[in-house]
């Protein structure tokens, strides 16, 4: 079953990328997702009496209406289009019940049980309006539980919501997906499919918390992954609708978010475009709008509160910092993907040229990404349980270590 949501996201990805004359495939499916996440937010006056599968509908409906229309226009044939059409049929009429227990999942961890579970349910079974206003975490982005819910909606018909792994395993190929658009020797793809594809099938923790799991790291990781590389394959111009849906990414999770936010004004200042700065100034002007019209906790507020404070003093904690290297060195395979990642960079000519280059946008998140959980563990965070957190967040950038290394192999 998974490989046939594949085929369908990679056949409505291949369109996208053909109709909006995008760089890869990859980024064409994250813009499909993010293109109606934006369009809820902005307008969630309009769509908060939708409900989600209509509204999700309505999407692929225009979207499938356009490509006919540009196939006809240019006098392509209209195959992918009828190919969409009978991969969609055949994924809905072979139930899920064919092939998957309908228990629910045994979940690992609390943030499923209280905030991603709840919220994704919440969004599929009526709508994301009241997913925010139900939401347990006040001001929580809810990027990757929209996500889910709208893959939910594409491939499954239940009125309910429940839960299957095959759905997340998505995104376990969207990243080999990555892999095979890079611009880089066929050798050295095939090599890091196989290096990766021993680490996932080796590591349970990483294989559930990206691709079997109802977490925010698989959705929030991989769009954002291919947002980034797409602003590396334009790094002369940046688009209005790319840096729109980069700042949109600060809906994403714990963070990218930061990184996110990061990447974006350092955009807006090396562009120096106004309309850059407007465009950027949507999300913000749009969480604060929908706060104050429906009384919704305004985007990071839990952060942002005193109150939420995990520290107890005033003074920073240097100790974490070795509590943070402990609990990164238990995973050896990505630790040594990490140690191995740094030594090219150290040893690699023109590191300043890095620093500031678009071309190597990837290499930057990574670091600053690193730099930003040590930062925030070592000076805001006291509790031993929250500092295990941590590896989690330095390896959210998974979808870009495919991107740096081969990137480090040519030079």
């Amino acid at each position: 079953m998974t490989i046939l949501i594949f085929i369908l996201f990679y056949l409505i990805g291949l369109k996208i990328k053909i109709i909006f004359q995008l760089k890869t495939i990859t980024y064409a499916i994250s813009f499909f997702f993010m293109t109606v996440f934006i369009f809820d937010n902005i307008f969630l006056n309009l769509t908060k009496s939708i409900k989600f599968n209509n509204l999700i509908y309505a999407y692929c409906a225009i979207l499938f209406l356009i490509s006919i229309y540009k196939s006809i226009k240019t006098g392509k044939n209209i195959l992918i289009e009828i190919n969409i059409l009978f991969v969609l049929i055949a994924i809905n009429f072979f139930t899920f019940e064919k092939f998957h227990s309908l228990s629910y999942l045994d979940l690992f961890t609390s943030d499923e049980a209280r905030l991603w579970l709840p919220a994704t349910s919440t969004i599929y079974e009526e709508n994301y309006y009241k997913a925010l206003l139900s939401s347990s975490i006040e001001g929580y982005g809810l990027l990757s539980a929209y996500v889910k819910a709208f893959i939910f909606t594409i491939v499954n018909t239940d009125i309910t919501f429940s839960y299957f792994a095959s759905v997340s395993n998505l995104f376990l190929l969207l990243f080999f997906l990555l892999i095979w658009e890079m611009k880089c020797l066929k050798r050295n793809k095939i090599f890091f499919t196989i290096v990766f594809f021993c680490i996932f099938f080796t590591n349970d923790w990483v294989n559930y918390l990206f691709f079997n799991s109802l977490l925010g790291e698989g959705p929030a990781g991989y769009i954002f992954g291919a947002t980034i590389c797409e602003i590396s394959k334009n790094k002369n111009k940046i688009s209005p609708t790319l840096l729109l849906i980069l700042s949109f990414n600060i809906y994403g999770k714990n963070f990218l978010t930061l990184v996110a936010l990061i990447i974006l004004i350092f955009l807006i200042i090396k562009f120096k475009k106004p309309k850059l700065l407007l465009i950027g100034m949507i999300p913000f002007l749009t969480t604060f709008i929908n706060s104050k019209l429906f009384n919704l906790g305004f985007l990071w507020q839990y952060y942002l509160s005193s109150d939420n404070s995990q520290r107890n003093t005033t003074s920073w904690s240097p100790n974490n910092l070795l509590e943070i290297f402990k609990q990164f060195f238990i995973d050896k395979t990505l630790t040594i993907v990490f140690l191995l990642i740094l030594f090219l960079y150290l040893t690699s000519k023109n590191k300043l040229y890095k620093l500031f280059s678009l071309e190597y946008i990837e290499e930057n998140v990574f670091f600053i990404n690193i730099f930003i959980v040590i930062f925030i563990y070592v000076f805001f965070v006291e509790e031993f349980t929250a500092i295990q957190d941590s590896y989690r967040y330095m390896i959210s950038t998974l979808y870009l270590l495919p991107p740096i290394l081969s990137k480090q192999a040519l030079e």
